[in-house]
């Protein structure tokens, strides 16, 4: 699923799954001593890039929302 980071972002996801992780925490967690200045635009390149994917495969739904993005689940 792309890119460490790219990866990261949707494991951040998936921990909270159902719940918003603010944009906040992702870059913390990307860029945990200095976070470049493109830092936001790189998680919402990320988090747009697992969203194009999983919609090509009916997969989990990612949801953009202010301040930071949630994964719907399924049971599935």
């Amino acid at each position: 699923m792309g890119t460490p980071k790219q990866q990261l972002v949707l494991v951040m996801l998936a921990l909270h799954g159902g719940r918003v992780v603010t944009t906040d925490a992702l870059v913390d967690e990307l860029w945990p001593e200095q976070p470049p200045r493109s830092a936001v635009a790189n998680v919402r390149t990320y988090a747009g890039n697992l969203r194009r994917a999983f919609e090509r495969q009916n997969g989990p739904t990612i949801v953009r929302l202010p301040g930071g993005y949630r994964i719907d689940l399924t049971d599935e």
